[in-house]
């Protein structure tokens, strides 16, 4: 059996037989993501993929607010993924811009990861696909230095799931109903990448 992994605003996952040959371990992590975390668990679950929370409430892994308390968190959130020891990475977020027009959902990966630019074009592909239908026009995936793509040595990309300083955006990452469509577009995403990864 295949370990998946899911933390409170993301989730580590995989499965022995989506694709037809071994899925490995994903981990999915965030921050101010974790609605869209539990939609993400219950797609997955239904998808045969075994599912586990890491932080069912707000709480941080920090301990305390005390000074540091954000690197004591990030520390942590590494200190995870290296005893999970998964073989993906994906990182839930939430944008913000100061211009409020900006909409829509963007995919980044790190610049020395072939594996973590494939899997990032598939969820782009997706995503945009998805806001599409609410008017926004697609992005693109891109290069990205964020602390979550350099933990592990894996397949690691980093999602920015919309805007939350546009007020469309917004009201629909407030919605249940558009969170489910967040995770299928999501777990449909990964099921194209490792599809293709193992054929």
């Amino acid at each position: 059996m295949v370990h998946n992994y899911i933390d409170r605003q993301g989730v580590v996952y995989s499965s022995q037989h989506v694709t037809g040959g071994n899925l490995d371990k994903l981990l999915i992590e965030g921050t101010s993501a974790g609605a869209l975390a539990f939609a993400l668990q219950t797609e997955l679950q239904e998808m045969g993929f075994e599912v586990t929370l890491t932080r069912k409430t707000e709480a941080g892994l920090y301990g305390t607010t005390a000074r540091g308390f954000k690197k004591r968190d990030m520390e942590r959130r590494r200190e995870i993924i290296e005893e999970t020891r998964p073989d993906f990475i994906l990182s839930l977020h939430q944008n913000f811009y100061p211009s409020s027009a900006s909409r829509g959902a963007q995919v980044f990966y790190a610049s020395n990861s072939e594996e973590g630019r494939k899997l990032a074009l598939q969820m782009q592909t997706r995503l945009n696909e998805l806001y599409k239908t609410e008017g926004a026009r697609g992005r693109k995936a891109s290069k990205g230095d964020f602390f979550m793509l350099h933990c592990w040595d894996c397949p690691s990309i980093l999602v920015e799931c919309g805007f939350l300083s546009n007020a469309e955006d917004e009201r629909l990452l407030c919605t249940e109903t558009w969170r489910k469509k967040l995770a299928k577009s999501l777990a449909s995403g990964l099921v194209a990448y490792l599809s293709e990864r193992f054929v």
